[in-house]
């Protein structure tokens, strides 16, 4: 029996440190885990299927032209726009997702201007879209099509 720690997992390169390292070698069979902060101390919980989901982190640069902010209508607003991509995001992945299944969809940066009087000319938007579903989480299987399609729409890419 081996623990593993797996360091990175939010980042997307622990897993590849630990099998560059040898750590899965000889080994038949692995059972994983995340901690759960609402569980008491020493205690852990399973159940059958995707636990926590796969994560697909994006970064979108909404470019507009800057303005200053009493003149908005010689520019095209970037912060405008980027507010409503905010909400077609999240449409998307309510509508795109089958009810039975789950994806978390959520924007965590909003980036633009340094200044209160002038429109900035681009906006940045992180964050992260986790499916929940095995499916699209095991990168494998018949529901695969779908996530693709799925991830196709909300990103406009393969």
């Amino acid at each position: 029996m081996r623990i593993l720690f797996q360091p990175a997992e939010e980042n997307f390169g622990g897993a590849k440190t630990l099998i560059r390292a040898g750590a899965l070698e000889e080994v038949s069979a692995i059972f994983g885990m995340h901690n759960e902060p609402g569980l008491p101390v020493g205690e852990f919980a399973t159940r059958g299927g995707a636990f926590y989901a796969n994560v697909d982190r994006f970064v979108f640069k909404v470019t507009g032209k800057g303005a200053h902010a009493a003149r908005p209508h010689e520019g095209r607003d970037a912060i405008l726009l980027a507010s409503q991509l905010v909400t077609v995001l999240q449409s998307v992945a309510s509508r795109e997702v089958n009810t039975l299944d789950s994806v978390v969809l959520s924007v965590t940066r909003i980036q633009g201007g340094n200044t209160w009087n002038v429109l900035p000319e681009s906006v940045e938007l992180e964050g992260r879209c986790a499916p929940t579903a095995v499916k699209c989480s095991s990168g494998q299987g018949p529901g695969q099509r779908d996530c693709r399609r799925f991830r196709q729409r909300l990103w406009r890419a393969d």
